[in-house]
């Protein structure tokens, strides 16, 4: 796997979209995310991201990385923005490398993708918990390697180093 080459591609698409207001959000999402994924699983993690985030918020940057819809996201204030980019990066990466796991985890992905709808997601996160070891043990080098690119291009909150 090439944990590198995913979160370049990904982390240049983010770069392309994130709001100035965001990024910092984004730093600390980063950087306490994956021991929170260690500790309590991936489902568990992404509940809290969307809880954090608020759905309808997650449901915007999430299409506009897919590259289905553009929206003005100014109505989304302060972390609420950072962790509904982390979310969405998150599932975007899952979606990708859902068919190295299963058929049928990349099928619902394929389905969150192109119908996204609350029905829809929460398939999505029931097969995410049946294989939960299989996407942590995919996903947790890859989110080390965002946490090193945002600890390198975005400032702490606060602007202290």
């Amino acid at each position: 796997m090439n944990y590198l080459q995913w979160a370049l591609n990904d982390f240049s698409i983010l770069l392309n979209i994130i709001d100035e207001d965001a990024k910092a959000s984004f730093r600390a999402r980063a950087r306490n995310i994956p021991a929170f994924i260690e500790e309590y699983g991936i489902v568990a993690s992404l509940s809290f991201l969307l809880a954090k985030a608020e759905k309808k918020n997650f449901e915007k940057i999430y299409k506009s990385i897919i590259g289905n819809q553009s929206f003005n996201l100014e109505d989304i204030k302060g972390e609420k923005k950072g962790y509904a980019y982390y979310a969405s990066l998150l599932v975007y990466r899952i979606a990708k490398i859902a068919n190295l796991i299963s058929d049928e985890l990349f099928k619902a992905s394929k389905t969150l993708e192109q119908d996204f709808n609350d029905k829809n997601l929460v398939e999505f996160l029931n097969l995410l918990l049946k294989y939960d070891q299989e996407v942590s043990s995919l996903i947790l080098p890859y989110l080390n390697e965002i946490k090193q690119l945002s600890e390198a291009f975005f400032e702490e909150e606060g602007g202290k180093e």
